[in-house]
């Protein structure tokens, strides 16, 4: 999910513990009530260590893109079957970064690489122009389809995505590793290891919990053992909600890291950039947090009662959402199969102007 969404988590998580919000009301405790946006700072906290730390500590062994004029995918599909064959020979994990080939005006040129297991090759596809915002340019493929094919030599273990498409931002990573007789492959091997594990949020826990006691204390304030549980309990599910929101997706988290070494594969169920799945998301969470406030202050704001308050809130929302994207998805692929038909025929066009031409 995206970092909002995991945020929200956070903060969501805290807001089940009644003291972080009637701390408000008791001034030796008001500092507790900041357990609110602490939360979510845990809920964002893991990402944060991928993304600003733990990815430039990674190096590849190989570097590859099919170049901005060439585009050629003979050169990206040789790169990844040589790594795969040599993370075979050597017995020692090969890592390959797939560059993206950045344009002028936001756009950028995609190419999608496809794990075909039971045929033991690997297929690359040049694509058309993307937006920052992963929106198609139609009609922007190249003229002639740009298709490679590549033959690898030992069995191929992919838990991810079978398609990978390479488009914005930084490109993806792979580690390719021997076990045995089979190659298994990584996807972003870096993401979602030590900083997505139960343990750490653990170890975050009671390491805020002691600064947090620390603090009161040099304020003349003891905190009670259910006090230090509850920012215990707080920072932990933080980092905890993260970590099993991201079990929906395909990638999946190293969960009890140091004692495994892998990451458990998601659920599958929904993928880190899904728009609709970011917003229904972060609107349940902002929902959870309201209808806590609200039945935790000692005067409640909002005078519904539980049924009735996610009824309204929650499931008459939500449910129009999922038919309007039902509606446009489907509207969308209509519009997108007649720019289609539209190209095909300006195609056959252009090619009986060529015939008449060489007459």
């Amino acid at each position: 999910m995206k970092g909002l969404t995991h945020f929200m988590t956070g903060v969501c998580v805290a807001t089940f513990f009644p003291l972080t919000i009637t701390a408000v009301y008791d001034p030796d405790l008001i500092l507790l009530s900041l357990l609110i946006p602490l939360g979510g700072v845990f809920g964002y906290l893991p990402d944060f260590l991928d993304f600003k730390f733990t990815r430039y500590l990674e190096r590849a062994d190989y570097t590859v893109d099919p170049g901005y004029h060439e585009l050629d995918p003979w050169k990206v599909a040789k790169t990844i079957a040589q790594s795969i064959n040599d993370a075979y020979t050597s017995e020692k994990p090969v890592r390959l970064k797939l560059e993206t080939l950045r344009l002028p005006n936001g756009m950028w040129r995609r190419y999608s690489v496809l794990f075909k297991e039971a045929e033991r090759q690997v297929q690359v596809k040049i694509g058309p122009l993307i937006s920052t915002g992963l929106e198609v340019k139609p009609g922007s493929e190249p003229k002639e389809e740009k298709v490679a094919v590549v033959k690898y030599k030992p069995k191929l273990n992919y838990s991810y995505e079978s398609v990978t498409n390479v488009d914005i931002w930084d490109g993806p990573t792979f580690q390719f590793r021997r076990e045995g007789t089979e190659i298994y492959v990584d996807f972003i091997q870096w993401h979602r290891r030590w900083s997505h594990s139960l343990t750490i949020g653990v170890v975050f826990g009671f390491l805020i919990a002691l600064i947090a006691a620390f603090f009161y204390l040099a304020s003349g304030v003891f905190l009670s053992d259910f006090d230090i549980l509850m920012i215990i309990g707080v920072i932990v599910g933080g980092v905890w909600g993260h970590v099993l929101v991201d079990q929906l997706g395909w990638l999946g988290s190293n969960l009890l890291w140091p004692i495994t070494a892998k990451r458990k594969t998601g659920m599958g169920l929904t993928r880190s950039m899904d728009p609709i799945a970011n917003f229904i998301t972060t609107y349940l969470l902002t929902i959870l947090i309201v209808w806590n406030i609200n039945r935790f202050s000692p005067t409640p704001a909002i005078p519904l009662s539980d049924t009735l308050f996610f009824l309204v809130l929650v499931i008459l929302p939500i449910s129009l959402v999922i038919a309007g994207a039902y509606i446009w998805e489907k509207n969308f692929a209509v519009e997108k199969e007649a720019v289609k038909e539209k190209s095909r025929d300006e195609e056959e066009l252009d090619e009986i102007v060529r015939e008449i031409a060489e007459y």
